[in-house]
């Protein structure tokens, strides 16, 4: 007989504390891709830390286990670029392989919906688009003692999504990204990053739109229409009001990545189900990415002779010239 996800996750709670995070066992329906419980009220694995105290965790089922790899990798360059994420484990499910995600629920974490005064019953969202354009507009949010707080790691981070082509960064409901309140500020905590796009046939394109909505943001114009591109909710809503400075900002964390730093989150060996050309694919494409926004930015993350060479040529050509050498843009 199988449970609901409301039987199993009142079967969890009533579990004492463990030593090791719940291993799931057969109490997951076969999807592609499904977080149990939803965002807000996910099923609940707990693990008893050394201090004593209990740390939650949300348990995400995947049907392959390179989807649930690559899901895991997306949470690692979030990071690598400066993003809050939360820690995430890779689990084995009841056939003992890798399908599971297990992410922690940071303490005090809600989902930016609720922040910004919209509701949820069940699946269905209500969003409140004017009290959430003026919230965002000013990037701070009110307290229940009037005061208000600044939001941390939420603008700032458009450029990284820009970068990993996270089509659903935000979500229509609000709830791929939440905050956790701290005394002066609000952190943002990004989950969920399961429509990051890491290698694309069409990336030329997608990128060049990408870079497109950066350097229009970066302009300092208020274009409040601009489309980010391959938006699946909320992305645009949000991001269209981020400074030129924020823009810019994570646009120079993504510049400013070593080969050698890509090559150590994307070849990671305890990442064991990712395969040889997944891996050489995501690493490709995500230097050229990162390559272009050197471009666009005008700086380098490491020195380069090819390129410092190439330089010096274009530089002495267009003295002689009245245009640049038509090879220029291949190196910078």
């Amino acid at each position: 007989m199988s449970l609901s996800y409301r039987e199993i996750a009142q079967q969890l709670q009533k579990k004492p504390p463990q030593k090791e995070v719940v291993k799931p066992a057969q109490r997951f329906k076969k999807t592609d891709r499904e977080l149990i419980g939803g965002n807000s009220t996910p099923i609940v694995a707990n693990k008893q830390a050394k201090n004593g105290k209990t740390k939650e965790f949300a348990l995400k089922k995947f049907k392959k286990a390179e989807s649930c790899a690559i899901e895991k990798l997306s949470y690692d360059l979030l990071q690598l670029c400066g993003v809050k994420v939360p820690k995430t484990y890779i689990l084995n499910d009841e056939r003992n392989e890798p399908t599971v995600l297990a992410s922690r629920i940071e303490p005090g974490y809600k989902d930016l919906l609720f922040w910004v005064g919209g509701t949820l019953r069940g699946k269905e969202f209500t969003r409140y688009l004017e009290k959430e354009n003026e919230i965002f507009k000013n990037q701070h949010i009110p307290t229940q003692n009037k005061k208000e707080k600044p939001i941390i790691g939420l603008f700032e981070n458009v450029g990284v999504f820009a970068f990993l082509q996270d089509r659903d960064a935000v979500g229509g409901s609000l709830q791929n990204i939440g905050l956790v309140e701290h005394d002066e500020y609000f952190q943002a905590v990004k989950i969920d990053p399961g429509c990051c796009t890491l290698s694309h046939d069409d990336d030329d394109s997608s990128l060049k739109r990408y870079l497109d909505y950066l350097q229009k943001l970066s302009s300092g114009n208020r274009w409040y229409d601009l489309d980010y591109h391959g938006d699946r909710g909320g992305n645009a809503a949000v991001f269209n009001h981020a400074t030129p400075e924020q823009v810019k900002d994570g646009m120079m964390r993504v510049a400013k990545l070593s080969d050698k730093q890509l090559r150590a989150v994307i070849y990671n060996p305890k990442i064991s189900s990712l395969s040889k050309e997944t891996r050489d694919g995501t690493y490709n494409t995500l230097i050229i990415r990162r390559n272009a926004y050197q471009k666009q930015l005008g700086v380098y993350s490491s020195f380069n002779p090819l390129r410092f060479f190439a330089r010096i040529i274009a530089q002495v050509a267009e003295s002689y010239c009245s245009h640049a050498p038509t090879w220029r843009s291949r190196y910078f």
